[in-house]
């Protein structure tokens, strides 16, 4: 197998604005740390792979598929999977009420970027030899944001590769929004994964950021703070472990690479009226007034309202969202890498670590269709709940699509 990674600098040149909160409408004021389009090809005699990580909030299933079509034939490529790390402080490619207005001239920056990556990728394939590692219930930086005792569905996985013992790249994959910086911040930044590729690349090579089954998880309960200090901690925490992970894998040869995709269909799930959502964030808003803002039960409460101004933005955005879905699967050997769209909930990622072991859930993936909730989750209403347009079932559906593409390979 021949592999080749790069990154080329995405960081726009002018204010846009920064997506992922609701109560931000501000455009950024500067730049804290650039981000970056990550790119990687995989080959295997006349067959090519990429894979892409963005430092964006989110990408649309129109814009991933304009890059998808364009750069296949543009450059001869049999598959490319594109995906988001979902930072809050950075720009999206998309346009949602609550998410902002996606920029032309980004959009065809970051094209510009891929194009560019892509081209020095295929120049330098290289023949290597490939580790994976996995390791379940880390939890220094990151909780179940629901349910704070539950550590079971966090999973920190890496992919790494070596050209004649010399370290060129790989793939980390955890499952945690990375929401260290807070609604107050207006500097762009990949957030806390920013350090984690850091000091990872200080031993050499490129590697890509992804995130996982994150719906569910983040660093709410773990953060001391929301200051660009902490994010730079709390990275260097798991780039720490990161490395420790790299430096006891074992490196083998990759003998086959195969890859599978399918669009899956699902519902829109059925809103309230404008006249009962007001009804119900009068509610909510009274149910935060009366809670110590000191408690963690404070900031439950608070995305709860949160949840509720998202639904009901709903009813304003129901052309614009998605309920086509793309999936993917590339396989290198035994390790499979999972590619699927928006914010899956852990406990799907779990199952899968469970079944087949060696894998990478890579979420925010080919699109953009909200939260994609397990079946427990319907009734908890939750941020989750209460912001998923999509119908009651659906993750069971889209899991159920995945374990077939799997077993297809």
């Amino acid at each position: 197998m021949k592999v080749s990674f790069c990154k080329k600098n995405i960081t726009p040149q002018k204010n846009l604005y920064l997506c992922g909160y609701i109560d931000r409408v501000e455009k950024s004021a500067g730049i804290l740390k650039p981000i970056y389009a990550r790119i990687s090809v995989f080959g295997q005699n006349s067959k090519k792979y990429a894979v892409i990580a963005l430092d964006i909030l989110l990408i649309s299933r129109t814009k991933a598929l304009e890059f998808q079509r364009k750069f296949t034939a543009q450059y001869g490529l049999s598959a490319l999977v594109i995906s988001a790390t979902h930072t809050h402080a950075a720009p999206a490619l998309l346009s949602y009420s609550w998410v902002g207005e996606a920029d032309d001239d980004f959009a065809l920056s970051v094209e510009a970027a891929v194009d560019e990556g892509l081209k020095e990728c295929l120049g330098n394939l290289l023949s290597c030899v490939m580790s994976y590692s996995s390791l379940s219930g880390y939890d220094e930086i990151a909780t179940n944001r629901n349910n704070i005792e539950d550590v079971s569905s966090i999973f920190l996985n890496t992919l790494a590769f070596k050209y004649k013992n010399k370290l060129i790249g790989g793939l980390i994959n955890y499952n945690c929004h990375p929401t260290v910086l807070s609604a107050e911040n207006l500097l762009i930044s990949p957030d806390f994964p920013s350090e984690v590729l850091e000091r990872i690349e200080i031993s050499g090579g490129v590697f890509l950021f992804t995130n996982g089954a994150a719906g569910d998880i983040s660093t709410r309960f773990k953060r001391k703070n929301q200051t660009p200090e902490e994010a730079m901690r709390m990275g260097g925490l798991l780039g720490d472990k990161c490395i420790e992970l790299l430096e006891e894998s074992t490196f083998c040869e990759v003998n086959e690479i195969s890859f599978a995709s399918r669009d899956v269909e699902l519902s829109f799930k059925t809103l309230k009226s404008k006249a009962e959502y007001e009804s119900l964030l009068s509610e909510y808003k009274e149910k935060l007034n009366n809670i110590d803002k000191s408690s963690a039960q404070h900031r439950l409460a608070e995305t709860r309202l949160q949840g509720v101004r998202v639904e009901a933005s709903l009813l304003d955005n129901k052309k614009a969202l998605e309920t086509t879905l793309s999936i993917s699967v590339l396989k290198l050997d035994s390790v499979i890498i999972i590619f699927a769209p928006g914010e899956l909930f852990s406990s799907y990622q779990k199952t899968l670590q469970e079944k087949y072991k060696n894998i990478c859930l890579v979420g925010y993936s080919q699109g953009y269709p909200g939260y994609i909730l397990d079946e427990k989750a319907y009734s908890s209403r939750s941020y989750e709940a209460f912001s998923s347009h999509l119908a009651e079932g659906s993750g069971e559906k889209l899991f159920k699509e995945i374990i077939e593409l799997i077993d297809e390979l």
